[in-house]
């Protein structure tokens, strides 16, 4: 052995520029590590699994360094490929040298897989007689025959647990949790037995830090004290106590329960004995905390708009989350804007029993282009709302007052109609995602009618349906449907204001033609409305990047007042963007029914459904 150190200073410093010379001489690079014989997730799993090939390439190394890793690579490898089933995988290790540049060749085998021969999976205790539960074993996977995956497994194995804690078996315990594999059959055995202990009931429920009356709150609760736990129920709660945007801070939780020696134990951890039969009635009821602090009282918004058929607008609004501990609210806002401009204001009442929601009055003036003329509209509205098995309901009672223009021949006539008249609505919509919807649906339904008797100076009755359906297919593309239909009956639809009336054509309409184009015509040819209308689109997305896709589309439909329905028929292509905020929509459309027709550019921004 060299002793460098017990050598005279300089002969030391010369002997370690020597040695240091020679390693450098015998350094080489490891260039490139390549995988052959797997794909995907197994490639990139031996790639993560190797020292060989997370080596950092700008490392020189030692032969002897070198040989180490070459060494180490198949063992490595090897394992990397267990968690997907392949227990008796070869690999082969081959080099190829040019100079002091290396490239490591890995040849993968994976062989034959091991698979799921026997599975004992067992749920004792009450557990056992749960349906849901037994629904998750029957279900567990990988099944019988099936490559035994680690994180399949894993997965199928979490998945009973939450279920249990979901559920109330807060005593629940894995008592056993084996998996023994045997290389030389290439089988596997699944050996999972759970006790669950007896199921807790819901126990009572404490609101803490509220600053509206609690009694105002306990109608939300979806469950009853002594009804059996479900996680699923503090969800929905959850959920309502956020609807009524009071709370910046919504925390449920169960509470912590006392041991035998007076200690608190979470009460989802689990046991560790198995005496939770005897547990007294009381002891398996789980009181709920809900923790609750105050929102912002004022939120103030302002924003600008901009699109093709509303142009530019300011808009600045007001709202006040509470008035008082009963929960009133309080909201204003105002718009000023190319084609509307609006003054508002608008008093909320919660009404949170039964089918929970909200009485409402609100008042508005506005001033508004219908048809290419304006018109002035006030109104008063006193609504019930509410929401009832996934739909969102109102019942209103409207009072509106419109001052417009009409013609007869080329003389304008000012008119002004007073209109009393109740409403009924229901909007539902279902999706998996509110901004980008990948399946998803919503429908609006409406009907209203006034009549002389209740003090309007026209008899009318109104009814309207509108959907929309999207769906994808596959990962790129998307179909997106919609349609819209509506009639009116009257006996005098000269006085029925503007405002009433049907129109087509626009961004959310006919794409190729103008606002409100599509509809009858005055002795001007100025579009007056129509009693009836029939629109429908279909449209087809692709996306090329991330955040961005094209569009092709056909729409198709008229206002009337009846007889013959001569759809007018639109064509185009369009540019999509997701942004931040919502999609952003950019279309150029062409009208079919005048070879002459220009195209027309719709711009549009907002959620889908």
């Amino acid at each position: 052995m060299l002793r460098v150190m017990s050598w005279p200073r300089g002969i030391r410093r010369f002997a370690l520029f020597g040695l240091l010379s020679c390693a450098s001489a015998q350094a080489v690079v490891l260039q490139e590590v390549r995988v052959e014989g797997v794909e995907g997730v197994l490639r990139e799993s031996v790639v993560a699994g190797t020292e060989l090939s997370q080596h950092p390439r700008e490392l020189p190394l030692t032969d002897a360094g070198l040989a180490f890793l070459l060494r180490r690579a198949p063992d490595q490898a090897g394992r990397a490929l267990e968690p997907f089933g392949y227990y008796g995988a070869s690999v082969e290790v081959d080099t190829r040298r040019e100079g002091d540049t290396v490239v490591a060749l890995l040849r993968v085998d994976v062989g034959e897989p091991v698979r799921v021969t026997e599975r004992q999976l067992l749920i004792d205790g009450p557990g056992g007689d749960d349906s849901v539960l037994q629904r998750l074993l029957q279900r567990f996977a990988p099944a019988r025959d099936e490559v035994f995956e680690h994180a399949v497994y894993e997965a199928s194995k979490g998945e009973v647990q939450r279920a249990l804690l979901a559920r109330g078996y807060f005593r629940a315990r894995n008592r056993t949790a084996r998996v023994e594999v045997e290389r030389a059959s290439h089988s596997a055995r699944i050996l999972l037995d759970w006790h669950s202990g007896d199921r807790y009931r819901f126990g009572e429920t404490h609101f803490e830090g509220s600053h509206v009356n609690e009694s105002l709150l306990r109608p939300l609760l979806p469950y009853e004290q002594g009804e059996l736990y479900h996680q699923d129920k503090l969800l929905v709660l959850h959920r309502r106590l956020a609807e009524l945007d009071y709370f910046g801070l919504i925390d449920i939780q169960p509470r912590a329960r006392r041991r035998a020696d007076g200690q608190p134990t979470p009460a989802t951890e689990g046991a560790e004995d198995d005496d939770a039969d005897d547990e007294t009635e009381d002891a398996l009821e789980v009181p709920i905390d809900v923790r609750l602090s105050p929102a912002k009282r004022s939120r103030y918004s302002a924003g600008l708009s901009y699109g093709t058929d509303s142009g530019a607008a300011l808009r600045l609004g007001l709202d006040r989350r509470w008035v008082n501990r009963r929960g009133h609210k309080l909201a204003a806002q105002m718009e000023i804007g190319q084609r509307r401009s609006l003054l508002g204001a608008q008093y909320r009442i919660p009404a949170l029993e039964r089918l929970p929601g909200w009485w409402s009055i609100a008042a508005n003036v506005r001033e508004e282009e219908i048809g290419g003329e304006d018109s002035e509209i006030a109104t008063l509205t006193v609504a019930r709302t509410a929401r009832w098995r996934g739909n969102q309901l109102a019942a209103e009672w409207n009072v509106q007052h419109e001052r417009y223009q009409s013609f007869e021949g080329l003389r304008r006539i000012e008119r002004e109609t007073t209109l009393v008249y109740p409403a009924l609505r229901l909007d539902r919509m279902d999706a998996d995602d509110t901004l980008y919807p990948q399946r998803g649906y919503s429908l609006s339904a409406s009907v209203r009618g006034g009549t002389r008797a209740l003090g309007s100076d026209v008899d009318f009755f109104q009814a309207s349906l509108g959907g929309k359906w999207i769906r994808a297919q596959g990962e790129r593309l998307r179909w997106i449907v919609r349609g819209e239909l509506g009639s009116t009956w009257t006996d005098d639809f000269e006085r029925l204001p503007p405002s009433l009336r049907y129109y087509a054509g626009g961004d959310r309409s006919v794409r190729g033609y103008g606002y409100q184009e599509l509809a009858p015509r005055d002795d001007r040819g100025q579009p007056r409305g129509g009693k009836h209308l029939a629109m429908a689109s279909v449209e087809l997305e692709r996306r090329i990047a991330e955040r961005w896709a094209v569009a092709g589309f056909v729409d198709a439909g008229d206002a009337f007042d009846g007889g013959r329905f001569e759809a007018s028929v639109g064509v185009g292509i369009g540019l999509r963007w997701r942004s931040p905020v919502g999609p952003v929509r950019l279309d150029i459309g062409r009208g079919l029914d005048d070879p002459d027709r220009a195209f027309r550019l719709h711009l549009g921004i907002g959620p889908e459904l």
